[in-house]
């Protein structure tokens, strides 16, 4: 993992905290077992950050910064609980950037 990378994660879970879907904070910090910085793009879907121009929505950025700088910033990013992560990564649950809403296909149950 790159400087980059550890500092997104870290960031991410000092901004957050807890995971932003099911809301279960970690009281084991500095433990991190069982949570995942993610970013809203995954980096191989980065050419949608582009084409649909969602960088403007990074706004602690300017915009002549570099689009992979870009996906790597905190307004990029959220914490998941891993369990949600998973559903995350097989995109069986999706952020709507359109409407900045949260959407998701399965019912999450609050003991995640």
């Amino acid at each position: 993992m790159s400087g980059r990378d550890h500092a997104f994660r870290d960031g991410i879970r000092v901004r957050d905290g807890k995971s932003d879907i099911t809301g279960v904070v970690n009281i084991r910090v500095p433990m991190w077992t069982g949570f995942e910085s993610v970013h809203v793009f995954l980096l191989e879907k980065e050419s949608l950050l582009i084409q649909f121009n969602y960088g403007r929505w990074i706004s602690d950025m300017g915009d002549d910064t570099n689009r992979f700088l870009k996906n790597n910033s905190l307004h990029s990013g959220f914490l998941l609980s891993a369990v949600v992560y998973q559903q995350f990564d097989q995109y069986l649950l999706l952020v709507n950037l359109d409407v900045c809403l949260l959407s998701h296909w399965t019912f999450l149950r609050a003991d995640y």
